[in-house]
């Protein structure tokens, strides 16, 4: 069950109820009216203070409609909001049932437990009880609705960095549960401070605690808003290397994918041939297979060792998560079963550590993950397998040397540090459906109430982050970049416009998409995926008139594949609306400009030909292009009958046709006076023919 509560236009759906998600709505719109009345006819026990809020509105209201002026009504409405807010949520709390997660950490928390005083009391880290508290603190910062001052003052005083980044971790998973003003304003005290650890959490987590319950933020809390954009204009450099790191994690799903669909069979399919090799151990069938590449030039072994290598080469750019898809399965040990354990730092001393695979990883940490610094979280998995350090060849290195990650991390490798082992939390965590992910739907964190500001970013960033997205997969994202470069900067090149007609047309909006490709070409000219685009917008908004001439402008205004598909689809319209003569002209300019070679294109033309009556050259056609499928039918048409047949039964027993092929062409011949029937005789001897002959 999904935590009922949420305030942002891009997680309205975390709301279960029509009910709660109409009160928002309407609260965060500033209309007030409505959620007074129903928050009314409600359950709640403060009926006192609702009433003291509509009393309050209502004459906020008399005093407007009079034409008094008043320089508070702004704060008013604003405190009024918040107070609505509150009771929202505290109708929720009262009518729906907490996500198990949140109820358990509540009863290990007790109802008698003090965070200020738990933080306050001094705790070195090789103490009994150091790692119980830091769970402790974890799970009261996201399971709590509302820090008090005293909590808020704790946490500022804190400085043991361990401690500070589980602070942090809690902070920005309970500001992903619920909104909390005071969470919002600890993490922008923090890039205030400007502590580069800290802020390696703390930007991250504010740009998608921000995100996430941006109209509340905007609306009734606009002096954080202001502070956090105050904060981030000091750290423009944090701020791009953290949306960067957003991206990149946003894309471990993709990758995921990729490499569980496409790599790993390749992978499987060396490693069976592997154990076909012939060896008495391992290192000989491996040397073998090294032979038999060397030796035999085995093309489908190097075909699925360059597919293997050329996919993971895709992925395996140094921002990617790379170890997700194989860390998967090491997350089932007893210390991830603990929330807070997900966004622990590395810490070598923890108890469950196998000391061995602690001193392997130190070692060769880097050496045996592809010169990749492994993360907190899978550094924990590795540490804890059992006999994982003997599964490891035992080599004596000099003194002094190591093959491990002897520097300390960079903010970037910080940030993904955090990053990376939050998404593990939020898709792996065995109880991560309890709990609000703010990596689901990957939202524009640049529309956030603390980024949305003109000056964050340049012109020429912009458009370099969208390129980049863009070639990640995030066309959503790379179009909105487009926009607000526009927005922000008047842009106006093909390549903004072409950005702003993908996001058009991802949210469906085919009109204004089909008016940035006109102003794209207007830009820069006619390029072939820009025109393919228009097509494909006329085509969806049914104006196949207007696409057929569009193509007739742009197909000449193109060269290389684009002008062959565009003529290619020319010929489809045209087929479409019936226009024999002109369409079997296009057809011939497509297989011309194909050069015979695009074999769609000529079964088409040599379709039109025997279409048209034009059998004989439907026959010269298909075999200058070694079509036997149309070359067959064609001879039938002609009158060469038994050659045809002949032609069509050898090609269906060599495997180059299939029986449902051949209907389709086959139906072609009622244009030469061939009856049903006849038709269907030819098919069925066809058909015998090449079972006979197997």
């Amino acid at each position: 069950m999904r935590h009922p509560y949420s305030t942002s236009e891009n997680e309205m759906k975390d709301y279960t109820d029509a009910r709660s998600r109409l009160l928002v709505e309407e609260t965060l719109r500033g209309n007030y009216a409505l959620t007074l009345r129903m928050l009314s006819e409600g359950s709640l026990p403060e009926k006192s203070r609702l009433e003291q809020l509509s009393e309050t509105y209502r004459l906020l209201c008399s005093y407007y409609a009079r034409g008094a002026e008043d320089p508070s009504r702004d704060e008013i409405l604003r405190k009024i909001g918040r107070e609505l807010m509150a009771l929202i949520r505290r109708e929720r709390e009262i009518n729906v049932r907490l996500p198990y997660s949140c109820i358990a950490a509540r009863e290990r928390l007790g109802e008698r437990y003090d965070f200020a005083e738990d933080l306050g009391r001094p705790l070195m880290r090789r103490e009994p009880g150091y790692f119980d508290r830091l769970d402790r603190l974890f799970d009261y910062l996201w399971a709590t609705d509302r820090l008090t001052e005293a909590d808020c003052e704790a946490i500022r005083r804190s400085t043991d960095g361990i401690e500070r980044r589980i602070i942090l971790s809690g902070l920005f998973v309970g500001l992903c549960e619920e909104f909390d003003p005071a969470k919002v304003l600890l993490l922008i005290e923090v890039l205030e401070d400007r502590e580069p650890a800290d802020v390696a959490i703390a930007l991250p987590a504010l740009l998608m605690g921000g995100r996430r319950h941006q109209s509340e933020i905007v609306r009734l809390y606009p002096e954080l808003a202001d502070r956090g954009l105050a904060a981030l204009r000091r750290l423009r450099e944090e701020l791009h290397m953290a949306v960067e790191e957003l991206y990149n994690t946003y894309s471990t799903e993709r990758n995921d994918r990729i490499f569980t669909e496409e790599v790993l069979p390749k992978l499987q399919g060396l490693g069976e041939h592997l154990r076909g090799m012939p060896g008495a151990t391992m290192e000989d069938q491996v040397q073998n297979f090294y032979h038999s590449l060397d030796e035999h030039q085995d093309d489908q072994i190097e075909s699925l060792l360059a597919d293997a290598m050329g996919r993971l080469g895709d992925m395996q750019k140094d921002r990617f998560d790379m170890e997700y898809s194989s860390v998967k399965i090491l997350k089932v040990f007893p210390f991830f079963s603990s929330a807070a354990h997900w966004f622990y730092p590395y810490i070598p001393t923890y108890p469950d550590l196998i000391e061995g695979n602690v001193r392997m990883l130190a070692d060769w940490g880097t050496a045996l993950f592809g010169g990749r610094r492994l993360i907190s979280s899978d550094r924990y998995s590795f540490s804890l397998i059992p006999g994982l350090d003997r599964m490891i060849p035992q080599m004596d290195l000099p003194a002094g040397v190591s093959l491990g990650e002897s520097e300390p991390m960079t903010q970037r490798e910080q940030m993904r540090d955090f990053l990376f082992g939050a998404y593990r939390f939020y898709t792996l965590f065995s109880d991560a459906s309890d709990f609000i992910s703010p990596f689901e739907g990957h939202p524009f964190v640049l529309d956030g109430p603390f980024t949305r500001a003109a000056d964050l970013y340049t012109e020429d960033q912009l458009c370099d982050l969208a390129l980049r997205v863009a070639h990640d997969g995030h066309y959503g994202s790379a179009g909105r970049l487009y926009e607000r470069s526009q927005r922000d900067y008047g842009s106006h090149s093909g390549e903004v416009w072409r950005g702003i007609a993908v996001v058009c047309m991802m949210d469906d909006r085919d009109e204004e998409a089909l008016h940035a490709l006109e102003e794209a070409i207007r830009e820069e000219g006619m390029r072939s995926g820009t025109a393919e685009r228009v097509v494909s917008l006329l085509v969806k908004l049914g104006r196949k008139s207007d696409a057929i001439d569009f193509i007739r402008q742009a197909e000449d205004q193109v060269e290389g594949p684009g002008r062959v598909r565009l003529v290619a689809e020319r010929v489809r319209l045209l087929r479409e609306r019936g226009e024999p003569e002109e369409t079997l002209q296009a057809a011939y300019k497509a297989d011309f400009l194909a050069d015979g070679e695009d074999k769609e294109i000529s079964e088409t033309l040599c379709a039109l030909l025997l279409e048209s009556g034009q059998a004989a050259e439907a026959v010269k056609r298909a075999r200058s292009s070694s079509l036997p499928l149309y070359e067959g039918v064609a001879r039938i048409a002609t009158g060469e009958r038994t050659d045809g047949i002949a032609l069509l039964s050898d090609a269906l027993r060599r495997g180059e046709i299939s029986p449902d092929r051949l209907r389709e062409p086959l139906a072609l011949l009622d244009k030469y006076d061939l009856p049903d029937w006849e038709r269907a005789l030819i098919y069925d001897t066809i058909i015998l023919q090449s079972y006979e002959a197997k």
